[in-house]
């Protein structure tokens, strides 16, 4: 079976390109995360939210225009579920307190961070999740195929409306799904849409 992880959705709102660059690509090393998002300040944040609905939010706090504790608050407004870590230098301790005890964020990183540090924190947040979805629905099980070829199978769709998948254990099943952009109901199987 995949990596649960794998297939999470993951925004990343930082003002710096290069912060946002670096979680990334540590994440995308310890494959954890599929879909990407950025947001440069906290309004970008609350759009990117509410248009991709990620799993997780990786969030600085001190940002022009709209700061991250006013981004949480608008976010947990639209879903007091949320998952938000805050990141931050420890010279802002007490803004990463208020971000978690009354703003309702879940964890944080202090900058600057090792890798461990980053996945860790997000690796929780997503289990989680995933926790508190309810089985699927075994009567949805279908093939997951590409032009013909099984790749694994849909085992159901959660609560928040996620494929839940099982991907073969393979080179080319991995490098199919890595490149899912969508999968559509074929009726006795889901096809991988490229």
């Amino acid at each position: 079976m995949a990596n649960p992880l794998r297939f999470s959705k993951i925004l990343i709102v930082d003002d710096s390109e290069a912060f946002r660059l670096k979680v990334k690509s540590i994440l995308i090393d310890a494959q954890i995360g599929y879909y990407f998002y950025e947001a440069r300040d906290g309004k970008e944040a609350v759009e990117q939210y509410i248009s991709k609905k990620p799993h997780v939010v990786i969030m600085d706090i001190l940002m022009p225009n709209v700061d991250g504790l006013t981004a949480i608050a608008a976010i947990r407004k639209y879903d007091p579920n949320a998952k938000i870590i805050v990141a931050s230098t420890k010279d802002n301790k007490e803004l990463v307190d208020d971000a978690i005890k009354t703003g309702g964020a879940k964890d944080f990183i202090f900058k600057p961070f090792n890798s461990g540090v980053v996945v860790m924190a997000v690796s929780k947040q997503l289990l989680m999740k995933k926790e508190t979805t309810k089985p699927a629905n075994n009567s949805t099980k279908k093939p997951l195929m590409y032009n013909g070829v099984t790749y694994g199978s849909v085992n159901g769709i959660s609560n928040d409306g996620e494929f839940v998948l099982s991907v073969n254990k393979d080179d080319e099943a991995d490098k199919i799904v890595s490149q899912m952009q969508d999968i559509k109901d074929m009726g006795n199987y889901y096809e991988i849409i490229l």
